[in-house]
């Protein structure tokens, strides 16, 4: 049973990963349960019809709603409950992003005031931390795309049945939007953190280093 709202961008690679499964295709069904979702997720999966894939669609009534349906509708003897969530994992990568960009930020505060001080433009003394923030967001990328390879990959072990298996299976689009997220939130911490350098009180920055 897969809820899901709003995905149409993973439900294919989803219902793709769950066909892949080491299990008697014949006695495998995929349900999914589409919280009310607007898009052409409940489009692609019907697009699985042939392969004992059923839509099941809810009014928009949350993730609880959508999994009852999805086990009303469900014919099977076993129940495997399964998700996708993008939106959140989506969210965690731009707070931890954000809260990077305000840490190096608060940090280096009373240097930034001390040039300020010394002569440098607010954009001068921007670029100094944007760029270093940059490079940091670029250095980072490829070690990510490796750890949340591996990391898969043990959360698939770890839950490995002793009746079927279930392949790790990542696409090349989720590495590109997993990358436009970090961008993203990368571009709007930098807005913030220039805002919060034009707006910097020199005196009271100064006056804070112990």
């Amino acid at each position: 049973v897969v809820a899901c709202y709003n995905e149409s961008r993973y439900i294919g690679p989803r219902i793709e990963n769950l066909l892949g499964c080491d299990y008697p295709r014949d006695r495998l069904q995929i349900v999914v349960a589409s919280d009310g979702s607007t898009d052409d997720t409940e489009e692609i999966a019907n697009r699985y019809a042939e392969h004992n894939v059923r839509v099941v669609r809810t009014e928009r009534g949350g993730k609880g709603q959508a999994l009852n349906a999805g086990v009303a509708a469900a014919t099977g003897d076993v129940l495997v409950f399964t998700g996708v969530l993008s939106v959140m994992a989506a969210l965690i990568a731009v707070g931890v992003v954000y809260n990077s960009a305000r840490i190096a930020l608060a940090a280096r505060e009373w240097e930034l005031a001390s040039l300020r001080v010394l002569g440098m433009t607010r954009g001068e003394v921007s670029m100094l931390l944007l760029g270093e923030l940059a490079l940091i967001v670029a250095a980072a990328l490829p070690p990510g795309w490796v750890a949340g390879y591996w990391l898969s990959y043990a959360i698939a072990e770890m839950i490995r049945p002793e009746t079927f298996t279930i392949p790790l299976v990542i696409q090349p689009s989720t590495y590109a939007f997993a990358t436009l997220v970090v961008l993203g939130a990368a571009a709007a911490s930098a807005l913030v953190v220039r805002w919060r350098i034009d707006r910097l009180d020199l005196v009271s920055a100064l006056k804070t280093r112990d």
